[in-house]
């Protein structure tokens, strides 16, 4: 297996080529409602799948807000 080194500067810039890429473009023919409907059901399927880990209530954030 080759080695090879790759500095922050190289993986910020694959990241944000990656993060270039086009966004996904809505099929035709798709009112908004039938949209709406559709990401409202994703979003169900989340939580439900979110609900499945118990955390207790004493975990700490993986992040901190400061002002």
């Amino acid at each position: 297996m080759a080695k090879f080194k790759v500095t922050r500067r190289e993986w910020a810039a694959a990241l944000g080529a990656s993060v270039a890429a086009p966004a996904q473009v809505t099929p035709p023919g798709q009112s908004p409602d039938q949209l709406l409907a559709g990401a409202a059901g994703e979003i169900h399927k989340a939580v439900a799948r979110l609900e499945e880990f118990k955390l207790p209530m004493e975990a700490e954030p993986a992040f901190v807000f400061k002002p």
